[in-house]
């Protein structure tokens, strides 16, 4: 009866550990990693649109709700490092003109979540970002003073 040697096996099992390493932990490690950007990004636009009715809805007038509002996308944008025009917040109120007690308005958040490690190189091919949407409603305060 024929037993080949262990002498035939030796450095096979570096080789298996390549072959996996390569076709199984990478891409995994890559679907984590992107898992969490995009976890991370949708966490921040919906605090985002939260936190942007929170202050329309306390303001105690229309003055400088743009800048507030503006505000929020820079900090947003800072939180995730992306560029400032990749957070949007849009502000719709249900009473025109301004913002007055009682009334219901709502903050729309976009931010657009480059994926991590895919080159602009690749856009005519593969999607290199995603788009996140959240929206919050609130009521403004009537009991506020406003002028």
């Amino acid at each position: 009866m024929y037993r080949p040697s262990l002498q035939a096996e030796r450095g096979s099992a570096t080789v298996e550990f390549t072959a996996v390493t390569l076709l199984v932990i990478i891409p995994l490690t890559y679907l984590f990693l992107t898992l969490l950007t995009i976890q991370q990004a949708a966490f921040a636009t919906a605090g985002a649109a939260r936190h942007g009715a929170r202050v329309v809805a306390e303001a105690r007038s229309d003055d400088g709700l743009q800048t507030h509002l503006e505000a929020i996308e820079q900090l947003t944008a800072a939180q995730l490092h992306l560029d400032a025009h990749a957070v949007q917040l849009q502000l719709q109120c249900e009473t025109t003109p301004g913002v007055r007690g009682g009334a219901r308005v709502e903050v729309n958040a976009t931010v657009v979540q480059p994926l991590p490690l895919i080159p602009q190189l690749f856009a005519f091919a593969v999607p290199t970002s995603i788009d996140l949407h959240s929206r919050a409603v609130a009521i403004v305060n009537p009991y506020l003073a406003r002028p």
